[in-house]
C-alpha cells in the first residue's frame, strides 16, 4: 500500500508540475503547488499558514534592512517593531508611502509621527477605530510616540 501512496504522489507531481507562482488553472482557479486549488473559504493546514509566515517574516526582515541609516538609527527596538509590524500589514512600499511619518521619524518628533499613522487608510483598516477595543493602529501610534513596548506584549 505504501509503494502505491509513492507511486501515486510521485504521478501526480509528475502530471501537475509543481509551480511556484498561484496562477489560474484551465477553469479560472487560483491554483498553486501542484495543481492545489485554493478556494475561497477553503482550509488552510496550519503548517502550511506557518510555511507562508515564515516568508513573510523574511520578507519583514530583509525591507527592514533597506531603510535607509539616517532613519533606521533613530528607530529603537520598540519603534523598528512597529516599523515592521506596518512592513508585515502593508508591505514595504506602502509603509515608505508614509514620507510625513518618516520625516517626522527623521526629525525625532514622535508626536507627529504618531499622529501621521493615524492620518492614513491604513489606521482604518486594521482597527476596529478609534476607541474601539481592538485597534492595532492605536497601540502602534502610541508605541511609535512613547518608545516603549507595553509589556504585557513583551512576555
Amino acid at each position: 500500500m505504501k509503494k502505491a501512496m509513492e507511486k501515486l504522489i510521485q504521478t501526480l507531481k509528475q502530471d501537475e508540475g509543481y509551480r511556484d507562482k498561484i496562477y489560474k488553472d484551465t477553469e479560472g482557479n487560483l491554483t498553486c503547488g501542484w495543481g492545489h486549488k485554493l478556494a475561497e473559504g477553503g482550509p488552510v493546514p496550519e503548517a502550511a499558514a506557518e510555511a507562508f509566515f515564515k516568508m513573510d517574516i523574511a520578507y519583514v526582515v530583509s525591507s527592514m534592512l533597506r531603510i535607509p541609516r539616517e532613519y533606521k538609527s533613530k528607530l529603537n527596538e520598540a519603534r523598528a517593531r512597529v516599523i515592521a509590524c506596518m512592513v508585515y500589514n502593508m508591505g514595504y512600499r506602502r509603509a515608505w508611502s508614509f514620507k510625513k511619518m518618516w520625516a517626522a521619524i527623521y526629525l525625532s518628533d514622535w508626536k507627529l509621527a504618531k499622529a501621521e499613522m493615524f492620518a492614513s487608510k491604513w489606521a482604518f483598516q486594521i482597527g476596529d477605530g478609534p476607541g474601539g477595543k481592538d485597534d492595532r493602529v492605536e497601540r502602534l501610534a502610541e508605541i511609535m510616540l512613547t518608545g516603549v513596548w507595553p509589556k504585557e506584549e513583551n512576555q
